[in-house]
């Protein structure tokens, strides 16, 4: 095999181990973002198109996930927008997530995404990125654009409006 085949394979090999890693964790995100199952799987799709064709530049970041929940988001938003359609969620009552799902096994996901959609998109995303997903601050404010501080900022409301709503059982810590 020649060396430009063996580049080929190597930076195929590195995205495949990028999907595998973040696709089923990007999805679950942007359900809990938006309540919608199917649109969640549909942007994250897009997502890993998107990331696909912009390869070249986006395996030369030390941490490429943060694009793809940046872009996931953004996506999301704006599909949102353009149908003009409030984000439902899409579970039957009780339904109880396991295995690889960000929220974790056996949690009431119906309680997590109504009580997630009741906060503004940006802390909404911050609380996603930082108690489901387990980013740190310095990587969370990167996603979002904003400072370490101001991230955290984001979580502690979201997390103190959850528990004032009461909408939501799930401890989590403030971290």
């Amino acid at each position: 095999m020649s060396e430009p085949d063996d580049s080929r394979v190597r930076r195929a090999a590195a995205f495949d181990a990028l999907y595998r890693a973040e696709f089923a964790r990007l999805a679950g995100a942007l359900r809990l973002h938006t309540g919608n199952r199917h649109l969640a799987e549909e942007v994250a799709q897009e997502v890993f198109e998107r990331a696909w064709m912009r390869w070249g530049r986006l395996e030369l970041l030390d941490r490429p996930e943060g694009w793809l929940y940046t872009t996931g988001f953004r996506l999301a938003r704006r599909r949102l927008g353009r149908r003009h359609v409030r984000a439902e969620v899409s579970l039957e009552e009780g339904d109880r997530v396991g295995g690889n799902d960000p929220a974790g096994p056996a949690v009431d996901r119906v309680a997590i995404e109504r009580a997630l959609l009741t906060l503004p998109d940006r802390q909404r995303q911050a609380v996603i990125l930082r108690q489901v997903l387990g980013f740190d601050p310095a990587a969370g404010a990167g996603m979002l654009g904003c400072s370490p501080e101001a991230f955290r900022q984001l979580c502690h409301r979201g997390l103190a409006a959850l528990r004032a709503g009461g909408g939501l059982a799930v401890e989590v810590g403030e971290g």
